[in-house]
């Protein structure tokens, strides 16, 4: 009886942990295969490595940088299992690389550095490293040793406002059987429609938004004859909009963002792709004041940011300053002060504008911001961007930019 209660015991836990082990298991054959591959053992494949494919708009950016890299090499890119767009990657690196997917991190993260060591390898990764990254949060140096990432370079490598690099994502069949998916939800293919994309994650909070603060917007959308199509997180609240569901396929996710009139979006990875299908957003609570978008039919709205101790809304120099100390990072703001979302009223003027802009087909600015860009330096990434400070949101608040 003692034995066989052990024994029962041990089932009890073997059936729970076995899973695991055969995960394992398959990261090792995985090593086997790569470090046995033909091109491997000539040394004729380079390693594609750092790639943060569980993030959507760092999916695009880096597997548009691997497709840009011109070499004789068999390009072969090392992930993690979970990607944020499978169809995205499907596409993107359809015929021109070969992709190895690791079910864990640690095993991911030790044939990466081994590959670094031992082969030959580029780093495409537009950010720190998952290690490098969460020591730099927490050594409080987040934003100084982001300067040593990828980002300037990858964005210096791609031609301006040309996109033909990029595959043809959607074929005519494709298309039509997309259209009727998306006229299930509740999208006619006869009128236009906007997506609004609802952040609201635990990691990087400071980038979350309120689905009230598009209440105007989202009226005003359907006054004007559009439609509106909630994606993200949206589903958790109670309304009658269409709204993507969490368990949709991944080429219906990135049917609806090519074929919207223009996007409406908290900073996420879906308001840095729309882009690709030359579709203008409007990127809202933009923690990030530089974090401008690729397009110059893009507009974006700053989060703006109040002492506590004086209850006086900070400007451009003392926002740069908590950069420089790191009391600004992805992941947190010092407790003396308080981040303001935009309003609806501040929301609701980017929407007129941005659809007199398509209107007239103009996305100039009608307000000169040369006294915000130019507070830069000269190699910061900004000035490698089109998109704007949407004009109403930049007269408002011009005394906190450009001081």
């Amino acid at each position: 009886m003692y034995l066989t209660n052990k024994f029962r015991y041990f089932l009890s836990h073997a059936k729970n942990i076995l899973p695991d082990y055969l995960l394992i298991a398959q990261d090792l054959v995985l090593v086997f295969l790569i470090l046995t591959e033909k091109n491997t053992r000539k040394n004729k494949s380079i390693f594609l490595l750092n790639h943060r494919n569980w993030g959507f708009g760092h999916q695009l950016l880096e597997l548009r940088y691997a497709r840009f890299i011109k070499t004789n090499f068999r390009k072969v890119l090392i992930t993690t299992k979970v990607f944020s767009n499978d169809f995205l990657h499907e596409k993107m690196t359809d015929s021109c690389i070969k992709t190895f997917r690791f079910n864990f991190l640690f095993t991911y993260e030790i044939i990466s550095e081994y590959l670094r060591k031992n082969f030959k390898s580029i780093d495409i990764g537009a950010g720190l490293d998952e290690l490098s990254y969460w020591k730099a949060i927490e050594w409080n140096c987040f934003n100084r040793v982001n300067n040593f990432s990828n980002h300037i370079k990858i964005y210096k490598s791609f031609p301006i406002n040309n996109y033909e690099d990029l595959p043809c994502f959607f074929s005519k069949a494709e298309e039509s059987n997309l259209f009727n998916e998306l006229s299930n939800i509740g999208i006619s293919e006869n009128s236009w429609f906007c997506v609004i994309h609802i952040r609201k994650n635990e990691w990087s909070s400071l980038r979350n938004t309120n689905l009230k603060t598009f209440n105007k917007s989202i009226q005003h959308i359907y006054n004007e004859g559009g439609q509106v199509l909630l994606t993200g997180e949206a589903s958790s609240f109670k309304n009658e909009i269409p709204t993507m569901p969490k368990n949709a396929s991944s080429p219906l996710k990135l049917f609806a963002l090519a074929k919207q009139k223009f996007m409406l979006a908290s900073s996420s990875g879906p308001c840095h792709t729309s882009f690709i299908f030359n579709v203008p957003v409007i990127l809202t609570n933009n923690f990030y004041w530089f974090g401008y978008s690729w397009s110059n039919k893009d507009s974006s709205l700053p989060r703006l940011i109040l002492n506590r101790d004086d209850d006086k809304l900070i400007n451009f120099s003392q926002y740069s300053n908590l950069l420089e100390s790191d009391c600004i990072t992805y992941e947190r703001i010092d407790s003396k002060f308080e981040i303001i979302d935009n309003s609806e009223d501040e929301i609701l003027s980017s929407v007129r504008n941005k659809l007199n802009e398509i209107k007239i087909n103009n996305f100039e600015p009608t307000i000169n911001q040369n006294g915000f860009r130019s507070r830069f330096p000269k190699k910061h990434y900004i000035h490698l961007m089109n998109s704007k400070i949407d004009d109403s949101f930049y007269q408002k608040y011009r005394f906190l930019l450009e001081n």
